[in-house]
């Protein structure tokens, strides 16, 4: 099982190269009384968060991300959470990576937590709120993370190798 292999501290890579990130970011996830929990450490000496206001475009700012597929892995949710806790929660269609994109209020219990070294996460997803738009025990994921700094920088626990963290070919079996 997949979600076995992320119950410990987890470091996100580079998307693009694959190698160390400028700023490093831990995941860990889990899943405990029919609900999944993803926990981030995010190192950051220089947040930026954008918003005012939940399902504002928060990915214009520091944002923490995670996809989870509904059926397949051309429709999935995708989750962001800012320095804030902010959320921004979305229906993806990505057919030949055109984008149909649609803003939802997904219900999720998210808390952000700032640190001395940047700011912690913890977010709690029910599985039976997963059920009602399409989850299945086929379910791929993703992790990611943007950071602005001087210019942006993308971190992904299974890196793209690209500029876009939608390459569903790189989507990890959930379970």
């Amino acid at each position: 099982m997949v979600l076995q292999k992320y119950k410990e501290w987890t470091a996100l890579k580079e998307n693009i190269t694959g190698g160390e990130p400028l700023n490093q970011t831990l995941f860990k996830m889990n899943i405990k009384d029919d609900t999944f929990i993803f926990n981030f450490k995010v190192y950051d000496n220089n947040v930026f968060a954008f918003g005012k206001k939940h399902n504002d475009n928060l990915y214009k700012g520091d944002i923490i991300e995670i996809i989870l597929t509904l059926g397949s892995k051309n429709e999935y949710l995708e989750i962001e959470v800012n320095p804030e806790n902010l959320r921004y929660t979305v229906i993806v269609k990505n057919i030949d990576k055109k984008l149909d994109i649609k803003k939802i209020n997904f219900p999720l219990i998210s808390e952000v937590t700032k640190t001395s070294f940047g700011w912690e996460s913890e977010i709690k997803i029910r599985l039976k709120n997963l059920y009602k738009i399409g989850f299945s025990n086929e379910s791929y994921f993703a992790i990611y993370r943007q950071d602005f700094q001087d210019s942006l920088n993308l971190y992904a626990l299974n890196p793209t190798y690209t500029l876009s963290f939608h390459e569903v070919d790189r989507f990890l079996k959930l379970i």
